[in-house]
């Protein structure tokens, strides 16, 4: 009898366990656009290089409505931090005159920036030679007018043997 009822019991955990329902996660708008990047900075052009490999981020913003991206360069590069206006459908984003949110920080005057940029999925290379996402990004800054910057890259592995 006593038998009986551990092999109930075992059953009855068993088909509770069985009925458990899944966690299905659900991806953010912009989650294609958003990762660790390593880039390069130019002036002007490609063929004058100011600054070698750096990490900047792209990510949501807190209205996780796909509609901005937010690119911060943490302090990497000029430093700027900038909402933008993205477009999930092709990868693109921009934002003209936008607030360089490391202001005040750095300097009394406000700062803005005009931003444009796409991502091309499966188009970069890890420094290993890894296929990754890249990055392409042209800013202008208020403190400096009329020199264009060029911010470009590839998705950040992960991987040790990959870090600049």
């Amino acid at each position: 009898m006593k038998l009986n009822k551990i092999f109930a019991g075992l059953v009855l955990v068993g088909s509770l366990i069985a009925c458990e329902k899944e966690y299905e996660s659900e991806a953010l708008p912009n989650y294609e656009m958003s990762g660790q990047w390593y880039v390069r900075t130019y002036v002007g052009d490609t063929s004058l290089l100011a600054l070698d490999y750096v990490e900047i981020v792209t990510s949501n913003t807190a209205a996780t409505d796909g509609s901005e991206l937010l690119i911060d360069d943490h302090e990497n590069i000029w430093p700027f931090k900038v909402k933008v206006i993205s477009n999930p459908s092709d990868l693109s984003f921009e934002g003209a005159n936008v607030e360089n949110l490391y202001w005040p920080e750095y300097d009394t005057i406000q700062q803005n920036a005009t931003v444009s940029g796409k991502i091309y999925p499966n188009k970069g290379h890890s420094l290993t030679g890894i296929v990754v996402d890249s990055i392409y990004i042209e800013a202008e800054f208020s403190d400096d007018p009329g020199t264009t910057y060029i911010f470009a890259g590839h998705y950040r592995t992960g991987f040790e043997e990959d870090e600049p």
